[in-house]
């Protein structure tokens, strides 16, 4: 006949276990529910990229800068950059600013790239390639852009895109 103590005893030994996989269970879906939340997060994330690329403000920005003209990176730095023409400075600073946010989350492999490559194709890439002697010129001669809105990410962000297209 079997006493309580053993009976006890069983119980104990078959609790452990079953404790331990309880546990193990929990921590594999707590793993699988922060990754979902992650995935969440990016997406939450680039459809507001997606948002503020196709906003009238951006786009009214983006529109107005290809119109610019300019001689040389001083003519531009006189019609179009501070203290001169604040308004026109504005509206290249709030296109380069997404850009360079866009870039960093690139770089950091936050967002897909081959995405946002079918997002914005290669516009950043032409914009830099135009901008690209005035951004220079204003990191030597004023220091700007050292930091910022025109940081080497926005070419980093430029460069991929351009690599995912010639990869498509």
């Amino acid at each position: 006949m079997i006493d309580i103590q053993t009976i006890l005893t069983y119980l104990t030994l078959i609790s452990v276990p079953v404790g331990v996989f309880y546990h193990i269970m929990t921590l594999n879906n707590t793993r699988k529910n922060q990754l979902l939340q992650l995935e969440t997060r990016k997406v939450q994330m680039f459809q507001y990229y997606v948002d503020q690329l196709s906003s009238t403000e951006i786009v009214n920005c983006i529109n107005d800068i290809r119109n610019w003209e300019w001689e040389d990176p001083e003519d531009f730095y006189q019609k179009y950059w501070y203290p001169n023409n604040p308004e026109e400075a504005e509206k290249l600073r709030k296109v380069f600013a997404l850009y360079e946010k866009i870039g960093i989350l690139l770089k950091e492999g936050v967002i897909d790239l081959a995405l946002m490559y079918d997002m914005m194709g290669t516009i950043p890439m032409r914009e830099w390639e135009r901008f690209e002697s005035v951004i220079d010129y204003l990191r030597v001669n004023y220091e700007q852009g050292v930091k910022g809105i025109m940081s080497r990410v926005s070419r980093v962000c430029c460069l991929n895109i351009l690599r995912t297209w010639l990869t498509h």
